[in-house]
């Protein structure tokens, strides 16, 4: 074989060996890494976003749509049924006792709670989007915002509402650590920002478009990114970052389930992952 057509043949078999790889991980399956299996554990969930456990054992996931058409869902042993409809981009979820805390990612309430008969606003906060439970019982809350958002802490009794650290651009997730402190990303950043008492510690992760953070009671904090292709999901634990999983479409919050699994909602092939 001449040396120019052999040269053609390697360029052409470099290139479509580039084509089929860049193919594979633009329509490929999520990799998980080493130890870990992925399965689809629910799909035909329209812009799935937040997960949350109830004390049975029970999970619940918001849809993140517009235009009132948001809805909280229940899954059941037959399939999953909607506990609430009419809803304006929910977005985050937290079970406090008997009570779920539902965030809404447009206007004004940004929060609002639910004890499975009635609903109560919070109007202090604006555009809410990630929600955990801080140590003493209260509610944080970070709003999405793109140059005016705050962390919030919300007592879910009075209604009260302290500011403890503004501004924020685009805040996204929010969690509290086992010792109490209190850690949330922004989705510009690349970073993992922790509040101290003397302000806050920005630690470098090379995150893209970090999303919902759950800390967890090893002191391990669950991190996602809110990218449409390449998603990640990270685990953040003794000062490093680990790529738990690849190649996910748009991961959004992640969580253990009552049998140790985890948990994860894929927007953007409208399914959960465990």
């Amino acid at each position: 074989m001449p040396l120019r057509r052999r040269r053609l043949y390697l360029t052409l078999a470099a290139v479509l060996a580039v084509a089929a790889f860049v193919l594979f991980m633009l329509l490929g399956p999520p990799l998980p890494g080493k130890g870990l299996v992925c399965e689809i554990e629910a799909d035909g969930l329209d812009n799935v976003a937040a997960l949350a456990f109830d004390s049975n054992g029970a999970l619940y996931a918001t849809l993140e749509r517009t235009r009132h058409l948001g809805e909280l869902v229940r899954f059941t042993v037959t399939g999953r049924e909607v506990v609430l409809s009419g809803l304006d981009k929910p977005d985050g979820l937290l079970w406090r006792g008997d009570t779920l805390f539902i965030t809404s990612e447009i206007g004004d309430p940004g929060l609002t709670a639910f004890d499975g008969h009635a609903t109560r606003a919070y109007h202090g906060v604006q555009q809410g989007e990630g929600i955990a439970l801080a140590a003493d019982g209260r509610l944080l809350v970070v709003e999405d915002r793109k140059t005016d958002g705050r962390l919030l802490r919300v007592d879910p009794d009075s209604g009260d509402i302290d500011v403890l650290h503004e501004p924020l651009a685009n805040a996204e997730g929010v969690c509290a650590s086992p010792d109490g402190g209190i850690w949330f990303v922004e989705k510009g950043a690349s970073s993992l920002s922790h509040l101290t008492a003397r302000g806050v510690q920005a630690i470098e992760g090379e995150l893209v478009h970090p999303a919902f953070l759950n800390c967890l009671a090893d002191g391990s904090i669950l991190v996602t990114e809110d990218r449409n292709r390449f998603g990640r999901l990270i685990r953040y634990r003794d000062g490093r970052f680990e790529t738990l999983i690849r190649n996910l479409r748009a991961p959004q919050m992640a969580v253990v389930g009552t049998d140790g699994a985890l948990y994860i909602a894929e927007q953007n092939r409208d399914r959960v992952l465990r």
